[in-house]
């Protein structure tokens, strides 16, 4: 964990960091001298009056009372540089993680992905930030501060001075071993803790979908499942930790009571004397409690390794080569050219093949085609998700993979069919579009998308919370509302990817005007599965679904030439004429 931190580390976190390694090890050291110097003076009290040990007890007090005296001041500066140091790190680790994760391809970001970024952002970085201070302290006052004091009983009683620094090798050895143990367990503790909050979430956002399966269902025994496997985790976690606890008080104890029984083998051979004896004796106990209290065996340092294991992970993935500006090329339209493209999410599994297409600047181009044959992962390309296997995708003649990321995404307005909203108003929503945007700038964008009509019936209109990821709303008006904002943003390029799935008839003829009104203005390029959107395109594309172009043309061309676009076509006609009887 240390050796993380200091890698991941600013200088400034370095430096505080080191500070602190240090002044815990000195604060060590000065445990081990108070308690050596216990040795002398139990044997200086227990001495008869007036006999040189005696008198050297005043001298002695002194000196443990004045190294007191400075591990509490040493103690109190630690305090300082532990609260401080936690927080630079928190502000370290959280701007290594941005930095990092915007320079990530967008086809990174999954939902499970995702999730664990926010859970690693808001919760994991500030325990790992907290943890190196109890975890450098405890292994000092554990294992460190016992090992400098055995050490120096060694120079009172060899014998057993030596067992006691063979017991403090046994208990490294044994919390070695214990804590590899306890940190596999935890890994797994944590996976079903994860996978029954995912669980459990989806139960109860999708209630009325459950309670139409019935009881018993297989969303219920999902859950029942992740239950079970999340106790039997921690019965598993709860008996590995009390095996190790119990291992390192054995160990801990054995060696006391051999040490102890040496010593008092050599009492009486006469070896040792009484006043010696009763000295080791005590600070060997008092040591022993300083290692079963001191150790870290608390959950929380694992849960702080594992954090740092996924923060770690996050920071080691891939990012997307970024052009630098001496070397970017910027596009000179709006134009889209897709140029021999290959493409697959996995080796040996191409989803695209040697496609090839051109999308005129100024025009509107929808891509038709069966389910899984590409349509979404096209805009993505697009917008470089991910970067092509073969061939170029190429925005006003520059390849999108020498175009620095944000004049890439800066010309781009993306609309998918997840949509997620901030919490705050309508026209708060809206406003991330483009911050700087005027309220009437907003409000004509509001109008394109029909947002205006939602807001005019809400009780607080464009200022009406819409809740957590737009709970509040229906999903149309989810969609309604990203496109406006998509419409607000005003790039040269508009994607929109199954936006307006939701829509009911009313306000997908809201939409076709807007987008209308948007002709020659914006290359815009969708994947529609309405019949009145694709029909109205400029250009449409059939992708014929193993991976190429089947036809490229306009609608009448189409139905005679493409028998995937006849067909798509005949099944959307049908669908709109079915009636009940």
């Amino acid at each position: 964990m240390i050796r993380t931190l200091l890698r991941l580390g600013s200088g400034e976190t370095r430096r505080s960091l080191w500070l602190l390694l240090v002044l815990v090890t000195l604060a060590a050291v000065l445990v081990a001298a108070i308690l050596a110097l216990l040795v002398p003076l139990i044997e200086a009290l227990l001495s008869p009056a007036g006999s040189a040990p005696r008198d050297r007890a005043p001298a002695i007090a002194t000196w443990i009372a004045a190294l007191g005296v400075a591990f509490v001041a040493l103690e109190w500066v630690i305090s300082m540089i532990v609260t401080r140091g936690a927080m630079q790190q928190i502000v370290r680790l959280h701007a290594v993680m941005a930095e990092h994760i915007v320079r990530l391809p967008l086809g990174w970001f999954t939902a499970e992905r995702a999730g664990g970024v926010a859970a690693v952002a808001a919760r994991g970085i500030p325990m790992v930030a907290k943890a190196p201070s109890g975890l450098v302290r405890s292994m000092a006052r554990g294992l460190l501060a016992p090992a400098l004091t055995v050490a120096a009983l060694c120079v009172f009683d060899p014998v057993v001075g030596g067992l006691a620094v063979l017991g403090v090798l046994a208990v490294v050895i044994v919390y070695r071993r214990v804590h590899r143990a306890n940190h596999l367990i935890e890994r797994e503790v944590d996976r079903t803790n994860d996978e029954g909050s995912a669980r459990i979430l989806e139960f109860a956002q999708h209630q009325p979908a459950v309670r139409a399966a019935g009881r018993d269902s297989l969303a219920e025994r999902a859950v029942r499942a992740s239950v079970d496997d999340q106790a039997a985790a921690k019965r598993v976690s709860e008996d590995r930790r009390g095996w190790g606890n119990t291992m390192m008080n054995l160990t801990v104890y054995a060696f006391l009571a051999l040490s102890t029984v040496a010593a008092t083998a050599r009492l009486f051979t006469g070896a040792l004397a009484f006043e010696a004896y009763v000295a080791l004796v005590v600070v060997l106990t008092v040591l022993a409690g300083m290692v079963l209290r001191s150790l870290p065996f608390g959950r929380g340092i694992e849960l702080s390794k594992n954090v740092l294991a996924d923060l770690d992970a996050i920071l080691s993935s891939s990012v997307l080569p970024e052009p630098d500006e001496a070397t970017a090329q910027r596009p000179k339209d709006a134009g889209i050219a897709f140029e021999h493209v290959d493409f697959g999410y996995a080796p040996g599994r191409p989803v695209l093949r040697d496609v090839s297409i051109r999308v005129p600047a100024g025009r509107t181009t929808a891509i038709v085609g069966p389910s899984g044959s590409g349509k979404s992962t096209l805009l993505r390309l697009i917008a470089r998700f991910w970067d092509v296997d073969g061939g170029a995708v190429r925005i006003g003649g520059a390849d999108v993979r020498h175009v620095r990321g944000g004049d890439l995404l800066g010309g781009l307005s993306m609309v998918f069919q997840e949509v997620y909203l901030f919490e705050g108003g309508l026209l708060d929503n809206i406003r991330l579009g483009r911050p700087g945007a005027s309220d009437d700038e907003a409000r004509r964008a509001a109008d394109l998308a029909g947002v205006t009509e939602i807001a005019a019936r809400l009780p607080k209109g464009f200022d009406t919370p819409v809740g957590a990821g737009g709970a509040t709303l229906s999903g149309g008006e989810r969609q309604r509302l990203s496109i406006a904002r998509a419409l607000l943003k005003d790039a040269p390029i508009l994607l929109l990817d199954e936006a307006t799935s939701a829509l009911d008839i009313e306000n997908e003829q809201l939409i076709q005007r807007g987008l209308a009104a948007l002709r020659g203005e914006r290359t815009v390029v969708m994947v529609a599965h309405r019949l009145s959107f694709i029909r109205d395109a400029d250009h449409i594309v059939v992708l014929d679904g193993r991976g190429g172009v089947e036809a490229q043309g306009g609608h009448d061309e189409l139905l005679a030439q493409s028998p995937t676009y006849a067909r798509f076509c005949s099944e959307r006609t049908e669908a709109t004429e079915w009636t009940l009887r």
